[in-house]
């Protein structure tokens, strides 16, 4: 067999194995403990459990790609069996997925600010610090589009609507996203394979982010939480519920047609309370167990090569 085919099928099976194990571990985790605190720390949290699984693989898929292009023998026609074969196309599947998921937010976002810019007019509002569009779509959008050059579009629905204090905690709002970054982190989420079980991470996740643009709003002024609820109660009358309006729209957006009962509690109530974060010695072990695997990589592709030999 080939010697580069073979170090390519095993390494994607390292990757499709270890993502599996990885998958396994966090949704132990996601069962038995869900990160509390502030909001901010909240979605922090649960994007580092989502990319666990992906980031781990990837790390495999480096280590093993590593250690076979210079442990591997040249010599010999070693014949991998059909396990590894498996293993290498569901890894293969995997780079896929993330590749399609790329591909297909990269492409309904152009669609969608084609769609949105070709009636814009440009907006102004003070203390605004971005590009900012007005819009006649007929829908309450209000929402950030892009990474590098992020711009603002509202429609003329929301401003007909909310009242000039209403409309300043809205676009507090979004330059929250912009400052914390939310579309990336929306970009590395959405790219990366979800955890299949138990359900409610990506739910969790978008929850806490809004809420996180809200305390970064709420900042700006004492009065900001009780403008940015009536805001979205608003916004959420506006919009038509019996579509599922903008659930997956691929920009950090003030409203996607979720529930607001807990989102506008929490702005009129008391804010959160800081929690210890668990675990914080996890980092630290794994850079120690990656930095000990890569001092013992000839040794660790000898006990794979015993392990690659016994399956079928």
């Amino acid at each position: 067999m080939n010697v580069l085919l073979r170090c390519v099928v095993l390494t994607l099976a390292g990757f499709g194995v270890a993502y599996v194990v990885a998958v396994l571990v966090v949704a132990l985790h996601w069962a038995r403990h869900r990160p509390t605190g502030l909001a901010s720390a909240r979605a922090a949290a649960l994007l580092r459990l989502r990319l666990v699984p992906i980031v781990t693989a990837c790390t495999v898929l480096v280590f093993a790609g590593s250690g076979l292009f210079r442990f591997e023998s040249r010599e010999g026609d070693e014949v991998l069996g059909w396990t590894l074969w498996s293993l290498g196309g569901f890894g293969a599947a995997l780079l896929a997925v993330i590749t399609v998921r790329l591909v297909r937010l990269h492409w309904r976002t152009r669609a969608l600010v084609r769609t949105w810019m070709a009636d814009a007019a440009p907006f102004v509002w003070p203390g605004l610090t971005l590009p900012a569009f007005r819009l006649s779509t007929g829908f309450p959008v209000v929402a950030v589009l892009g990474i590098l050059r992020p711009r603002l579009v509202i429609d003329q629905t929301v401003l007909d609507s909310c009242s000039p204090d209403e409309v300043a905690a809205i676009l507090a709002h979004e330059q929250g996203h912009v400052r914390r970054l939310d579309n990336l982190r929306r970009l590395v989420f959405a790219a990366a394979p979800g955890v299949p079980w138990p359900t409610g991470l990506s739910q969790a996740w978008r929850d806490a982010t809004e809420e996180a643009a809200d305390d970064e709003a709420a900042a700006t002024g004492p009065d900001t939480r009780f403008h940015l609820a009536t805001a979205l109660l608003r916004v959420s009358r506006l919009a038509p519920h019996e579509d599922g309006w903008h659930t997956e729209l691929p920009a950090s957006a003030l409203y996607r047609g979720e529930g607001l009962e807990r989102r506008v509690r929490r702005l009129v109530g008391t804010p959160d309370t800081p929690s210890p974060q668990p675990y914080p010695w996890v980092f630290a072990a794994a850079v120690v167990a990656l930095t000990t695997g890569f001092a013992l990589q000839r040794q660790v592709h000898d006990l794979m090569e015993v392990l690659v030999a016994s399956l079928p």
